[in-house]
């Protein structure tokens, strides 16, 4: 495992988005083809953090390894807030790289 993210979105936007069982990687093409809600624009915020326990157990690292926290907040078309990611990677063996197009 490389990365542990978090993903919050708005009910009123993605009604039953989560009874889902099985979410495509790519979510901002199901955002747009299911619920029509186009992200037009993401902002990141990164920084240095500390595996804590439950990032630790599920990236398979000790407590306390340094990690890369991802903050990207994504918004519509029309500048609504459409989804809250938190990312925690592991960057011991990877990098970190994104195009957001």
């Amino acid at each position: 495992p490389a990365i542990v993210e978090t993903i919050t979105v708005s009910e009123a936007l993605f009604p039953d988005i989560g009874r889902d069982s099985d979410l495509p990687n790519t979510l901002y093409e199901l955002y747009e083809r299911r619920y029509e809600v186009t992200v037009a624009r993401a902002e990141e915020r990164l920084r240095a953090t500390l595996a804590d326990s439950d990032s630790a157990a599920l990236l398979a690292i000790d407590e306390g390894t340094p990690l890369l926290e991802i903050d990207r907040t994504a918004f519509a078309l029309d500048g609504t807030p459409a989804e809250w990611r938190l990312s925690l990677c592991e960057t011991g063996m990877h990098h970190y790289l994104v195009e957001l197009v």
